[in-house]
């Protein structure tokens, strides 16, 4: 998994309002690429506006693979979040498999 932390290193650069919409919504449209490409199970913000803004589930090979999913995000490559990974086994189970053992 993902966490999207607050940037190190946020840009001092004073965006326009459209500048900031166009961000999000690149932001947002690389989360759905993400999951519609098998690449993300779930991702979401915390609500919180703590450091850590948000978490993504990510299904990637190796730790470069996980970085690659988040270079097309302008939140992370301008600097306003950072996207430290951790590695995470999940057992994948049908709800008639979860039925069954319950």
């Amino acid at each position: 998994f993902v966490y999207l932390n607050k940037g190190a290193h946020r840009p001092t650069t004073i965006y326009s309002k459209e500048a900031m919409e166009k961000m999000q919504s690149d932001h947002v449209g690389n989360l759905g690429t993400l999951y519609a490409t098998g690449k993300a199970y779930t991702a979401g913000p915390l609500g919180d506006n703590g450091f850590i803004r948000g978490i993504v589930v990510v299904s990637a090979p190796s730790l470069a693979a996980v970085q690659d999913c988040f270079k097309p995000d302008p939140y992370v490559t301008k600097g306003f979040m950072e996207s430290p990974a951790f590695p995470w086994n999940v057992l994948s189970i049908t709800q008639e498999r979860f039925e069954q053992i319950q």
